[in-house]
């Protein structure tokens, strides 16, 4: 018995210092593929979308999209989006909050492409493409593209690095009216009086309801932040500048939380002269200008920050272009629990590190469920050369959990059971309960009724982790075994 309890310890301590992944990897399904240029999941995490430049299923070079929904404890393939004639469409994929809306555009990879812009929206269970905006080969037009959370406004970039005037960089603003997409505005580099050529519309990004939008100009360390007021497109909350950006990367990649008021931006060759770092760095609005609350810089030679996303549960997804195992552009993904009051950033689980060349330097997080996917278009599956894949982990461990054991309240039985389980003391306190194996892979997840009392659990003998998840957004934790 005491071997027992010996291992069991030893497992709960695994189990609380890795992440999870959830549901299998998901690889491209061909040689040279790529999938996973770009990747976007729905602010529940449910619903995620895979962009692959080089699938060719139905000829003619037009990229495809790819949706998964979580189901029954697999990611579904609920829907296979193909673009149109030689657009290659696979980049700036971005899904609304609830991933019934998706902006994409033409793969940044293919010189030769015919550039494109498209919307599509989910109506009566087909995904139905709703705007689309076709521009020269070669095109700078669509290098980003964003979407608001209620995918109702959309803006895309016009980017230019040329040094004069007609090489101004662009931002196009359309919103829906009436069910029309309507172009809202256009907002001009000249404007700023920044110069020309500083790359700006490299990034842009809407706030869920679109009335905020934020462009960065990487070549001049800006981010630049907008707001819709009566018809027009106005500059507010000062601009953002990082003076340590030699390389002008800063703003290449950002990400905001629901509210619009906390911006995480990444900065890859932060100290690219000495250490080589990289950072991401928070800016947050305080008595109406942008404010720097904190930092998070890299191991010498890092260079975090290639990709960043933030959760509202004060998480921060990065990514980075090489690791640790070796000094490639593998890729890595960091998650960190921020504390930016008092300056604390605790890293969470496991560092992910991608294979020789793989180019893991995209992420994405899910704003509510604690759900961070991560792509590696160049990497190769088990059947096919640069397949790319993507693989979605779960967090849900770190946050918020207490031991049921010490709730007295509370009764969780029988352990050992031979597959259903009793929970006493939890009336319509629960939301979900998902079951967990001790290599972190999710076995199982359920909406828990009310008048619940009882789960069954695939009887598989084992050790496995029960996590509730509560109305008051906590999470409760209890070991079984199960014969």
């Amino acid at each position: 018995m005491k071997h027992i309890y010996v291992l069991i310890l030893f497992l709960n301590s695994l189990f609380l210092i890795a992440q999870t992944q959830i549901g299998s990897t998901l690889y491209g399904t061909a040689n040279v593929e790529m999938s996973g240029e770009s990747i976007s999941m729905s602010n529940n995490g449910n619903r995620i979308a895979v962009g692959t430049p080089f699938n060719n299923d139905q000829g003619s070079h037009k990229g495809n999209i790819k949706i998964y929904d979580w189901i029954n404890g697999n990611w579904a393939l609920t829907g296979n989006i193909y673009g149109p004639n030689n657009s290659y469409l696979s980049n700036n994929v971005h899904l609304s909050e609830n991933g019934n809306t998706f902006i994409v555009t033409t793969s940044d990879f293919v010189s030769t492409a015919n550039t494109n812009i498209c919307i599509y929206e989910l109506q009566n269970g087909v995904w139905t493409m709703t705007w689309n905006l076709t521009s020269a080969v070669n095109s700078n037009v669509g290098y980003s593209a964003s979407i608001s959370g209620d995918g109702n406004t959309f803006a895309y970039t016009d980017y230019n690095l040329g040094s004069d005037q007609m090489s101004l960089g662009k931002v196009y603003i359309v919103r829906k009216i009436n069910n029309t997409w309507t172009e809202i505005g256009v907002i001009n580099e000249n404007s700023l009086n920044i110069g020309y050529g500083n790359g700006f519309g490299r990034t842009t990004k809407l706030s869920p309801d679109g009335n905020k939008l934020f462009v960065s100009a990487p070549g001049k360390g800006t981010l630049h932040s907008f707001q819709y007021e009566n018809g027009q497109w106005v500059q507010y909350g000062g601009t953002i500048l990082e003076t340590n950006n030699s390389a002008g990367h800063f703003g290449e990649s950002f990400s905001l939380n629901s509210n619009s008021d906390l911006i995480a931006i990444g900065n890859n060759f932060y100290n690219r002269t000495t250490t080589n770092n990289g950072a991401v760095t928070f800016y947050s609005l305080i008595n109406g200008l942008w404010t720097k609350v904190g930092q998070i810089t890299g191991a010498p030679d890092a260079m975090i920050g290639k990709h960043v996303s933030i959760s509202d549960n004060n998480l921060v997804a990065i990514s980075s272009i090489k690791n640790n195992l070796n000094q490639s552009i593998s890729g890595s993904l960091l998650v960190y629990k921020i504390d930016l009051a008092n300056q604390i950033y605790t890293q969470l689980g496991n560092t992910v590190n991608a294979g020789y060349n793989d180019f893991m330097i995209v992420n994405e997080i899910s704003k509510t469920s604690n759900k961070v996917m991560t792509s590696a278009h160049s990497a190769d599956s088990p059947n096919n050369t640069r397949a790319g894949y993507v693989k979605v982990f779960g967090y849900d461990s770190f946050l918020n959990t207490t031991e049921i054991d010490n709730k007295k309240n509370l009764n969780i039985y029988p352990s050992p059971t031979k597959g259903k389980i009793y929970f006493d003391g939890l009336e319509n306190k629960i939301n979900s309960v998902k079951v967990f194996n001790t290599s972190q892979q999710l076995i199982m997840e359920k909406a828990v009724q009310s008048n619940d009392k009882n789960i069954d659990i695939p009887h598989i003998a084992g050790i496995y982790f029960v996590v509730f998840y509560l109305k008051d957004s906590t999470t409760l934790t209890k070991k079984i075994i199960i014969e």
